[in-house]
């Protein structure tokens, strides 16, 4: 009986108490571990008066094998008493090589947690996920008071932006949020991956706990603030997306007005470019036009590509929302000029064509950009194969009644100061003889002619019929 501790009458931790014996190999616990999976106390308590191990040296463990100890079957299996009775006789909590906060934050129960805070077990080895999934907020208070560092690795942001369904750990968020610059990073990363998945809930939730729809996020790959050299920037640092920013990247409308964009704190002409989709662009026009349109067109006309027929980038809606609001492309420099060149003469013909027709329409764009934009001959002939420009002179003109003649394809090629050529003169293939239709005799010479007006030749051309004294001129 030396040595033992009665949890009933001495519950508290004390100095002067003896180790618990180690084992030199799990085989010689087996008895114990059977005893506390069976609950046996008793037989317990007399296991320990006994002076047997508890514990064993456990070194080096393969990977994916549990090795089960006394205290965590106890953890387990929810024993209270159990647990009280091997911490009280010398069990050894820094030899578990699994954390047993996790075990009790498994089980959910709070009365273990506070016994292992007790006896001293360490708050920062706890499993921060297996933490917030108790969806307790006394248990989480609990830890954070504790000094355990929630924004280590940013996982409380990543478990707020998972779901909208842990309304407590959001609460929990919002009462520190003002006091502590970590939580407020961590609502604002939420806020984030809710806004590029769409989750308007998740969008909500996180607004209404303080979340900055503004504030920049740290990249994925950065370390934490933490863990940050000194002398860095804070912008070097934290130079990820804003909530905003991901709202128009992912294309939700509803969720970007939600944010409310402003054009003195976010990143304006970058918006535009990242803009999925045309009502992405439209809650950016509501507000105010992009500064560097050609910057914008830049980007966009990225995504008119056929490789990228399969995703949802819809730039035609974007250009025509710029152009909507009063963006105008006024000038570039000719580099930026020639990307945007060589990514229309990869487009699609249906997107190029819309394209075009928004670039030549009005006063979007200034004739000098135009016209080095239609510089080149490789994207003249890609527009010649779309109808927008005419063919070379002794081709079938495009114009001329064609099978590629397509609407707007004039004022396209007058903006990017192209001439129509003239069509080639066509022969004469009718002769006055063929005509039908009523006949009369002139007055001065007797001769059967035609009277003013069209009349259909025998080969079924029309003719204008047009008289100038003696002399008749037949025009097609």
């Amino acid at each position: 009986m030396t040595g033992f501790v009665d949890p009933r009458t001495n519950p508290q931790p004390r100095a002067g108490v003896i180790l618990a014996e180690m084992a030199q190999s799990t085989s010689q616990l087996d008895d114990l571990h059977q005893l506390c999976r069976e609950g046996k106390l008793y037989e317990v308590e007399a296991w320990i008066r006994a002076g047997q191990p508890l514990q064993a040296n456990i070194g080096f463990v393969p990977r994916g094998r549990k090795i089960p100890t006394a205290l965590g079957i106890a953890l387990e299996t929810g024993q209270q008493a159990l647990t009280a009775l091997l911490l009280c006789n010398g069990y050894q909590l820094e030899r578990e090589l699994r954390s047993s906060f996790d075990i009790a934050l498994e089980v959910r129960r709070r009365d273990l947690v506070d016994l292992l805070f007790t006896w001293g077990a360490d708050p920062h080895r706890a499993t921060l996920p297996k933490l917030f999934a108790t969806y307790d907020t006394v248990l989480v208070e609990r830890f954070y008071a504790a000094g355990v560092g929630f924004t280590q690795g940013h996982v409380l942001g990543e478990t707020l932006g998972e779901h909208s369904s842990n309304k407590p750990l959001f609460a929990f968020a919002k009462r520190h949020c003002q006091e502590d610059p970590g939580i407020q990073m961590e609502l604002n990363i939420a806020l984030v991956r809710h806004a590029e998945a769409g989750h308007l809930k998740g969008v909500h939730l996180c607004l209404w706990a303080g979340a900055d729809p503004h504030a920049r996020i740290p990249e994925p790959e950065s370390c934490p603030a933490s863990e940050a050299s000194e002398g860095t920037d804070e912008e070097d640092r934290v130079s990820g997306e804003t909530a905003v920013e991901a709202a128009a990247r992912g294309g939700h409308a509803e969720i970007l007005r939600l944010l409310r964009p402003d054009p003195t704190r976010d990143r304006w002409d970058a918006l535009y470019q990242m803009a999925q989709n045309g009502p992405t662009a439209a809650v950016l026009a509501a507000i105010a036009p992009p500064r560097d349109v050609g910057a914008v067109l830049d980007h966009q006309t990225f995504w008119l590509d056929d490789y990228w027929h399969g995703f949802d980038w819809e730039p035609v809606g974007v250009v025509e929302q710029v152009f909507k609001a009063g963006g105008r492309w006024i000038e570039s420099p000719p580099d930026e000029i020639a990307i945007i060149r060589r990514h229309l003469l990869k487009a699609d013909g249906t997107k190029l064509l819309a394209v075009m027709r928004l670039l030549a329409d009005g006063d979007h764009c200034s004739p000098a950009v135009l016209q080095e934009l239609g510089r080149t001959p490789a994207i003249q002939q890609r527009l010649t194969a779309i109808g927008l420009l005419p063919s070379p002179r002794g081709d079938h003109p495009t114009w001329g009644g064609g099978p590629h003649q397509v609407p707007g394809a004039r004022k396209v090629a007058s903006k990017l100061g192209i001439a129509d050529p003239k069509e080639p003169k066509r022969p004469n293939t009718d002769p006055p003889s063929a005509w039908r239709g009523a006949r009369h005799r002139s007055c001065r010479n007797h001769d059967p002619r035609p009277p003013n007006g069209f009349l259909r030749s025998t080969t079924g051309k029309h003719w204008l019929i047009v008289y100038d004294n003696d002399n008749c001129s037949y025009l097609s």
